[in-house]
């Protein structure tokens, strides 16, 4: 008898939870319809064709214009220049503001108007509207290993180069933090377009390394480089360790004391907005209610799903309200974290 109650309950509850749920579209698709139909959406990229991000993008633009109003084709722009400067400051300032032109820009968006008194940065981070971030990523150091080298070689202070798409971009600011926390002496060459290029130049020998390219990237553009030991990671950028790499220390775990610590928390809490998708201020709320719902419901949708496991993308989510008060949270860093790593980024360049 309680069993037959029970299962009448549960039933009854799967009942009301698809109801409310059908009754939830039914709302979204109303409000949607009193929404101007989006015509051609843009998403313009910080890097170069070929990388993580522009894969990430693609399958975005396949998929999402579905689930907006009008139903739009979407376009992908690249952009890069200046570590993802100019695109992100073109976005912020010219790009039309009703939701027909995104941007998917460099991890270090929030951190960099923060971390740098000269900055070039010419946008409010918390201003941007956060449509959603596709996956958390997993930032590495990773080294050519023709000459075998090892995170003790590098922490002894022998100097090696190293490889960044810009002054401003995530492996500029990595080196920053490992030569000043952790004694290391990398020195920057921030001269490659894209994480395909700055692969290539580890082939030659023009470089000894790189934390450029994240670890989806890597076994992405050169899947066989980890397991047949042409490259080696020595360590992560990342808060704590992933679980594709649970032998590989974090940079985190090397750090020793703990304003320094909170440094690196304020620094490292953009890998989990790894794939930002963003539209700039002013656009009309509901135009951007309208963006969130589409990106939900992409990354949810079975056949991106299906693709993106078909091409080795990880589609670790994030919402766009829940990325809004990641961001917020950034921007409220407190001043005594704030004047740390700024003492870090006032030296000169590495």
């Amino acid at each position: 008898m309680h069993r037959a109650m029970r299962s009448r309950r549960d039933a009854l509850r799967l009942l009301a939870l698809s109801a409310g749920a059908s009754s939830g579209f039914v709302r979204n698709a109303a409000a949607q319809a009193d929404i101007a139909p989006f015509r051609q959406v843009t998403i313009y990229m910080s890097t170069t064709p070929g990388g993580s991000f522009d894969l990430y993008a693609r399958l975005l633009s396949r998929h999402m214009g579905k689930y907006l109003p009008g139903n739009p084709s979407i376009v992908i722009s690249h952009m890069p220049g200046s570590g993802g400067l100019a695109m992100t400051n073109r976005l912020y300032n010219v790009a039309a503001k009703d939701g027909s032109e995104l941007g998917m820009p460099e991890r270090t968006l929030p951190t960099e108007p923060i971390l740098r008194t000269n900055s070039l940065a010419r946008y409010e981070a918390d201003k941007f509207n956060w449509i959603g971030s596709m996956n958390r990523e997993v930032g590495v150091l990773q080294f050519w290993q023709a000459k075998p080298t090892t995170l003790a070689d590098v922490l002894s202070g022998m100097e090696y180069p190293v490889g960044a798409t810009g002054a401003t971009s995530d492996a500029s600011t990595f080196y920053r933090v490992i030569n000043h926390l952790l004694g290391a002496r990398l020195k920057n060459i921030p001269a490659y377009p894209g994480a395909i290029e700055t692969l290539q130049a580890m082939e030659t020998g023009e470089l000894a390394g790189t934390a450029a390219v994240s670890l989806a990237t890597t076994l992405k553009a050169r899947p066989d480089w980890l397991s047949s030991g042409k490259s080696k990671i020595l360590m992560q950028m990342t808060l704590e360790r992933s679980r594709h790499l649970p032998d590989v220390p974090c940079i985190k775990e090397l750090v020793g004391n703990d304003l320094d610590r909170e440094v690196i928390d304020l620094i490292l809490s953009c890998q989990d907005l790894g794939r930002p998708l963003i539209a700039p201020p002013g656009a009309p709320p509901a135009r951007v209610e309208a963006l969130r719902q589409a990106f939900s419901r992409t990354v949810r949708d079975p056949e991106a799903v299906a693709e993106a496991q078909k091409i080795n993308l990880d589609l670790d989510f994030i919402e766009g309200a829940r990325a809004q008060e990641m961001i917020a949270k950034m921007v409220a860093t407190p001043k005594r974290v704030v004047d740390r790593a700024r003492e870090i980024f006032a030296e000169q360049e590495p």
